[in-house]
């Protein structure tokens, strides 16, 4: 089952389980690869089936409008998993481009789920792809040595969940990948989040949209932000996506880009000015002090 992308009318993220945060999408047609390919930071031009790759959707201006992770299932047929709410704003920005382009995207009634394993996985994420009667139904992706995602059509799923699932929030955090929120659209930069050190970025390819503005920073400037990994101790501390972090001089060097309650404490994840790090970092609201600080 699949809907329009565009028209699905989806409810905000805060009011969603967390197995319902992320969703599947298909980008399928002739001109598939060669769209991901102009639209995208990584690059799609000689994938084969399994082949899964990190990229982001940027502005003009080099912004991200979205972190994807991509599964080449045959030459014109990709499957892309995302935030919900971050690719239904992604779809619109994107309707134009599509227009014009002999492809299609729409979005899978499919789920997303992470377990833990205690099997050494690839380190180079090659995806398994199940199929039935000659269409994909489930998608497996090692992320990382420890954790593995499935993706599948909620019409196959029959059995409970395993005892061994992780939220992929957690995961996120846990293996350094910095995700795009609802609230963070359009806030930072590639160089930001690590993306043009942890194969996000292509820079071996053809133009794409934001290309110039990144390579620019790449070859000919230095990164003002890099993302850190950190915590907080008090579990209960409101937090979102894109809060603002301080100095001890009450200066903004930066922002929370992600993070997961755990019992007793935030594991985060944020992009901050590299010599402001090796100081005290706290948020801006309630100055509650970043801890464990450590570069990504």
């Amino acid at each position: 089952m699949t809907d329009s992308l565009v028209t699905d009318n989806v409810p905000p993220l805060a009011r969603r389980s967390a197995a319902d945060s992320d969703c599947i999408m298909a980008l399928a047609g002739p001109d598939a690869a060669q769209f991901l390919q102009g639209q995208s930071s990584n690059d799609f031009a000689n994938t084969s089936p399994g082949d899964a790759r990190f990229a982001a959707f940027c502005n003009p201006k080099g912004r991200i409008l979205a972190d994807l992770l991509v599964v080449t299932a045959a030459p014109e047929s990709f499957f892309l998993r995302g935030r919900r709410d971050v690719m239904t704003a992604l779809s619109a920005h994107l309707k134009p481009y599509l227009a014009f382009s002999k492809s299609n995207l729409t979005l899978l009634d499919w789920a997303v789920t992470c377990v833990s394993t205690e099997e050494r996985t690839m380190a180079a994420p090659v995806a398994h792809i199940e199929w039935q009667s000659g269409v994909p139904i489930a998608i497996s992706v090692p992320r990382g040595e420890c954790y593995i995602e499935h993706w599948r059509a909620k019409d196959t799923i029959e059995q409970q969940p395993s005892m061994s699932e992780v939220a992929l929030a957690e995961v996120d955090i846990k293996t350094l990948r910095a995700r795009i929120e609802t609230e963070t659209i359009g806030a930072y930069l590639p160089q930001d989040l690590n993306f043009d050190l942890n194969g996000t970025v292509s820079f071996n390819k053809g133009c794409y949209t934001g290309q110039e503005i990144i390579a620019r920073l790449h070859y000919r400037g230095t990164p003002k932000r890099r993302l850190y990994a950190g915590q907080l101790a008090n579990s209960a501390i409101e937090l979102s996506a894109g809060s603002s972090l301080e100095d001890p001089a009450g200066n903004k060097i930066g922002t929370v880009v992600n993070y997961y309650r755990d019992t007793d404490h935030i594991s985060l994840l944020a992009e901050l000015v590299p010599a402001s790090a090796e100081n005290d970092v706290t948020l801006a609201e309630g100055g509650a002090r970043v801890e464990c600080l450590t570069t990504c």
